[in-house]
């Protein structure tokens, strides 16, 4: 049990830091955590995977700024994901199941998360559909294999 202690403040510290950058970061209103480091599942070679709700979309040489700071600051790499654009399935998993790192205005992470979960509502029809077509394709393929 006392090897786990090392893991586990290597992880807090990587998630302060991250914490830290995005705090002088006026534009940045929330921020998760999430994957095998939220969960605590993390190997040495896990990267960190963060979430972030900008106040406005920042450009790709600003994102990749940022990115290169977290990484810095964390040492690992960093996946930085912008929630308010990413997919129904990924906004809900980052909701659901990561830890929040940063909220500039609770009011707007109620309304973000309740928007995200009426967006991962809506799309379940479309998933169910996909679903069931991959499962008839994959059932197909098995029934023409020798």
């Amino acid at each position: 049990m006392g090897s786990l202690w090392p893991a586990i403040l290597i992880r807090v510290e990587a998630l302060d830091a991250i914490r830290t950058i995005l705090i002088g970061r006026a534009d940045v209103v929330l921020a998760y955590a999430f994957g095998s480091v939220a969960r605590g599942e993390e190997r040495a070679s896990s990267d960190i995977d963060i979430a972030v709700v900008f106040d406005h979309p920042p450009d790709a040489r600003d994102l990749d700024r940022l990115a290169t700071a977290l990484e810095a600051a964390a040492h690992r790499r960093v996946d930085l994901v912008l929630l308010d654009t990413a997919a129904p399935l990924l906004a809900h998993e980052v909701i659901a199941t990561g830890r929040l790192v940063l909220c500039r205005d609770e009011g707007r992470r109620v309304r973000f998360e309740a928007g995200v979960a009426a967006r991962y509502l809506d799309s379940a029809y479309l998933r169910r559909v996909q679903h069931a077509y991959l499962r008839e394709r994959a059932e197909a393929h098995r029934a023409t294999s020798p």
